[in-house]
């Protein structure tokens, strides 16, 4: 004999239509079946939400506890600029990654990083093509890492820096056509500037410290005068190719290079020879045998060091009677004898030393260095950083 069930179960639409003896049922039956499962639906419904909701609540308690402590950190922090820090000397080999310094950053890709230039603070900022951003700070390096996230934009984040003037505050550039600004410890964010659809922001850079200068997606500049109110933004025609960077000379604000398109070569302006909405002039360009990704200036201002496509790197200059220093030095990631690591390259593309490790496990396309303090930060494609750091010599 068949068995029977003795107990009401659960059934799948296929056996709802089904009796016990696995019969089909007929069509007065089935919407009969139908219907209990349908007064049974909310019950499991709210029985798969409930854990859910819990957890959701968790997170958010973890992140306001997170915010907190970032807060207070920044709250306790001086407003004191990179160049008015003293000096340090130290030397990139020496320096060791330790497990608990390898860290989720951004939960994309990350397109951009930033590094808080306060000597007293360590914290890094990026952002990733999905618009969010992500903030680890710890106050030395004995305590641990604090970590946090913002979602400000709706679409691909393309910059992001921290504020000269104001330690609590960061800026980022996006997609969605907006500039916006986020207060850390406020918990408050403005927005700046919109442009026009399809001709975002793409990178920028500070002139002085409230005045910044971007370029768009479609080859011009502008320059953002953020003293004014309302914000007051003037633009000039650098290229008619799209642009990747633009670099304020750090030791003379009124020099800047931008890099990309199909040029192959860079160009050098000059901020008050600008004229505004047509064809500027370029004190001079340096000319590349590929076309340059990026550019970016040396911290003493002497050289440029271009990255180029087909893994090739170009140091640039307008004078070759310059001595080289400690500030003379670059870093990029390299894969060389199938060995991951961070290169320090001086300006004639020499490599001094590296920086390896054993949870140094995928190249860093993006790498910072601290502008005081030994301190080098490495980020891979997954938005996970690995930060460098070494014992702090005073320069003699």
């Amino acid at each position: 004999c068949r068995k029977t069930e003795q107990q009401p179960i659960h059934r799948s639409k296929r056996l709802s239509r089904r009796d016990k003896f696995g019969d089909k049922l007929s069509s007065s039956e089935t919407s009969e079946v139908e219907g209990e499962n349908d007064d049974e639906q909310p019950l499991i419904q709210l029985y798969e939400m409930a854990p859910i909701i819990v957890r959701r609540k968790k997170i958010y308690k973890e992140r306001q506890v997170a915010h907190d402590k970032i807060s207070k950190l920044f709250s306790n922090v001086d407003n004191e600029r990179a160049e008015d820090c003293q000096n340090k000397s130290y030397d990139y080999s020496q320096m060791e990654l330790f497990y608990e310094n390898v860290l989720k950053l951004t939960p994309d890709r990350l397109i951009y990083m930033y590094i808080h230039p306060n000597p007293n603070l360590i914290a890094v900022i990026g952002c990733d093509r999905t618009g969010a951003s992500g903030l680890l700070v710890k106050s030395d390096e004995l305590e641990l890492w604090h970590k946090t996230s913002y979602l400000l934009h709706t679409d691909y984040c393309d910059c992001i820096r921290f504020d000269r003037l104001n330690s609590n505050l960061f800026c980022t550039s996006s997609r969605d056509c907006t500039f916006r600004m986020y207060d850390i410890f406020k918990n408050t964010t403005t927005e700046v500037l919109r442009m026009p659809e399809d001709n975002n922001i793409t990178f920028f850079d500070y002139t002085l410290d409230n005045t910044y200068l971007a370029i768009l997606r479609h080859g011009d500049a502008i320059l953002i005068d953020r003293r004014a109110n309302p914000v007051v933004v003037n633009r000039y025609n650098l290229s008619k190719y799209h642009l990747r960077t633009i670099h304020v000379n750090p030791t003379q604000p009124n020099e800047f290079c931008v890099a990309g398109g199909m040029e192959k070569f860079i160009k050098v302006f000059d901020l008050r020879q600008l004229v505004e909405r047509t064809t500027s002039p370029y004190i001079y360009r340096l000319s590349t045998n590929y076309g340059p990704h990026a550019a970016y200036y040396s911290h003493s201002g002497t050289h440029i060091m271009a990255t180029m496509s087909h893994h090739h790197l170009a140091s640039l200059t307008n004078s070759c009677a310059i001595p080289t220093s400690h500030e003379q030095m670059f870093l990029i990631g390299s894969t060389k004898q199938s060995q991951i690591q961070i290169n320090a390259i001086d300006v004639d593309c020499n490599v001094l030393s590296s920086l390896k490790g054993a949870y140094l496990k995928s190249l860093c396309s993006i790498n910072i260095a601290h502008a005081t303090q030994p301190i080098v930060v490495g980020e891979n494609s997954s938005g996970t950083i690995h930060v460098f750091t070494k014992k702090i010599e005073q320069f003699y």
